[in-house]
């Protein structure tokens, strides 16, 4: 009897004899997973959102104040009473300003939204420094 006879091998099945043979695929360890970045609702730092509240409020009362000031000056007793307005308007801004920077500095160490105590940081920071600097040259104004 004859040997079994095996089909036809195609040419395009035979391996090539010069290219070696390919490396077993690398199985790579996956990727680290690392906790998702938690997620917090607009606002959801209230101490931050009070010193926003705080410092945009002494803002606005300071420009009202400077915006009023000419009219009031216009009137017949209007130099004493502006300035005694000025000086109560001037030593609340600062409390209030200081109160909103001290409240701003205690939020951003929390892990929470930081964009509006940063903002507030800004506003009191500014806002308590032009009035302390103010203060001090009008102090220097009556002495020299």
């Amino acid at each position: 009897m004859s040997e079994p006879q095996q089909p036809p091998v195609p040419p395009a099945a035979q391996p090539h004899p010069t290219s070696p043979p390919a490396p077993p695929a690398a199985h790579l360890p996956a990727a680290p997973q690392y906790p998702a970045v938690p997620q917090h609702p607009a606002g959801s730092n209230p101490l931050g959102r009070t010193a926003f509240v705080i410092a945009v409020l002494t803002l606005a009362i300071n420009l009202f104040s400077s915006v009023a000031r000419p009219f009031v000056y216009s009137g017949g007793d209007g130099f004493e009473i502006m300035l005694a307005i000025d000086n109560g308007i001037g030593i609340l801004s600062f409390l209030a300003y200081v109160a909103a920077l001290v409240l701003g500095l205690i939020a951003v160490r929390r892990a929470a939204p930081q964009l509006l105590t940063g903002i507030a940081i800004g506003i009191a920071g500014a806002g308590a420094i032009g009035l302390a600097f103010s203060g001090l040259t009008i102090g220097l104004y009556q002495y020299l």
